[in-house]
């Protein structure tokens, strides 16, 4: 089973007390086991157990007894992730372009850089042709913890299988986790949102809430983005031709956004001019004005 193949030599392991090395070494004994468990997880959910991340504190830096100075590090249990891996190969399957043609983040050759060389491209492409445009920046507060399996089954009905949409809506529902530090652990505390830390198909999840982003904005706009932070580039023959624009295309983001349950950060909106002249109004947002750049930290 290829799932099971892919899987990485670590020794860590969840609640469960599985060490994943071991799990991949019994891969030719398991894998019959394991065809009937998916194959009756798919149809029946998920078990409750394999639903609940054994989270561990990692300090990071400084006073070891600032909370702040640690990441938490998130174990699944491995028969949960040879799941995921099922579920991720479908996923592919049913929307072949789920990545879009402008997200720079989760996929191989893609990174930073090739997303900043798409903004760079059609920056000069503007400038050569002596048109005017405005990039804007929409900041995400929390988003990959606010994506609701409620809101996954209607955005997506649609869209997917039946059986794929009851099996990833499940995957979402009802998690659960434990912290543990020093051999004690906590009581289970229940999420009810968000992507699985640690989770392999959490980011494409997060990739398919963001997939008719750009047809939902529009033409006349270039999209680029990575992970959850999103550049919109847009252009126009005028000064006031390209504000216009601009003032709609962050509208309809913005709504669109609203609408699929993320919480959009207007203090970290914002605007940068491109070309020749300068802005003559004020962008507004929420009824909050948002500020041109001259440089961008996003």
């Amino acid at each position: 089973m290829n799932a099971i193949k892919s899987l990485s030599n670590k020794k860590s392991n969840s609640i469960d007390g599985v060490p994943q090395n071991l799990f991949k070494d019994s891969m030719t004994l398991l894998q019959p086991i394991m065809l009937k468990l998916i194959n009756n997880y798919c149809r029946n959910g998920l078990d409750e157990g394999l639903k609940t991340a054994r989270v561990t504190p990692l300090h990071k830096k400084e006073d070891k007894k600032d909370i702040r100075n640690y990441r938490p590090i998130s174990n699944l249990s491995v028969i949960s992730k040879v799941y995921e891996k099922c579920l991720l190969s479908r996923l592919s399957q049913e929307v072949p372009n789920i990545d879009g043609d402008n997200q720079h983040g989760f996929r191989q050759s893609h990174s930073t850089v090739t997303a900043l060389l798409s903004i760079q491209a059609k920056m000069a492409e503007i400038i050569d042709q002596r048109q005017h445009g405005i990039i804007y920046s929409v900041d995400l507060s929390a988003a990959f913890d606010l994506l609701k399996p409620d809101t996954f089954i209607n955005l997506f009905k649609d869209t997917l299988s039946e059986g794929l949409l009851f099996a990833i809506a499940d995957f979402l529902s009802n998690r659960k986790f434990i912290v543990e530090l020093n051999g004690v652990r906590s009581k289970r505390v229940s999420l009810d949102r968000g992507c699985v830390q640690g989770s392999i198909l959490g980011p494409k999840l997060f990739l398919l809430y963001l997939y008719q982003l750009e047809q939902k904005l529009g033409q006349g706009c270039t999209v680029v983005s990575y992970a959850d932070d999103t550049y919109v580039i847009v252009c126009g023959k005028s000064i006031s031709d390209t504000e216009s624009k601009v003032k709609k295309t962050l509208s309809k983001h913005v709504s669109y956004l609203k609408s699929i349950g993320m919480v959009v950060n207007e203090t970290k909106t914002e605007l940068m001019w491109i070309g020749k002249g300068k802005y003559t109004e004020n962008i507004v947002l929420n009824c909050k004005t948002i500020p041109y750049k001259n440089t961008s930290k996003h």
